[in-house]
């Protein structure tokens, strides 16, 4: 089955799919996994620029710290605290990129769930709507069959008053002859 709605439905039209599929158009899980795709790229590109900004500043201490070889040893280890720190905000960074993506994952799949179960109620109306259809039809045959059978019923009887009457039209000329050949003495 084609995913092009101009193949299926013909130019412009909106609707279910014939042959038996019963994905709207456009379709909802495509709609949905470029929405994913979509927020999965622009997190990315956050991510990167907070992990460019966090790979300056490293490369900015790592100058100060190259200039200065000759610090003392608590400053020393003040810059080495510092640099971890900068290291567990980067692993926050990812913590934090891990849960935004997971989150929008499971929205993105509520959604489509949602948009299932919306689809099927369409489609158990549609189906009641289409039986009660197929009910009025059934009565509107009957109704056509009983009276077609009236007609035909009064068309016999037409044709039976016909041939009455023509039977006694019949017998009456019958009647005036043998009463005119009896008159005159004809047997």
């Amino acid at each position: 089955m084609s995913d092009n709605s101009e193949d299926d439905n013909g130019p412009g039209q909106r609707g279910y799919r014939p042959r038996g599929g019963l994905v709207p158009i456009p379709d909802p899980t495509t709609l949905t996994i470029q929405a994913v795709s979509a927020a999965r790229v622009e997190i990315e590109k956050l991510f990167n620029s907070k992990v460019d900004t966090v790979k300056t500043d490293i490369k900015r201490l790592e100058a100060i710290v190259a200039e200065l070889p000759d610090l003392e040893s608590h400053k020393s280890d003040r810059l080495r605290e510092l640099l971890e720190q900068k290291f567990i905000g980067v692993a926050t960074e990812f913590t934090m990129r891990d849960i935004a993506l997971a989150a929008a994952f499971k929205a993105a799949e509520a959604a489509v769930k949602q948009q299932n179960e919306s689809n099927t109620l369409a489609i158990d109306k549609a189906g009641t709507a289409f039986t009660k259809q197929i009910d009025n039809l059934d009565a509107k045959i009957d109704d056509l069959k009983e009276r077609l059978g009236e007609i035909a019923r009064k068309n016999w009887s037409v044709v039976g008053a016909y041939i009455v009457g023509a039977i006694g039209i019949a017998s009456l000329v019958i009647t005036a002859i043998y009463h005119s050949t009896a008159s005159n003495g004809i047997h």
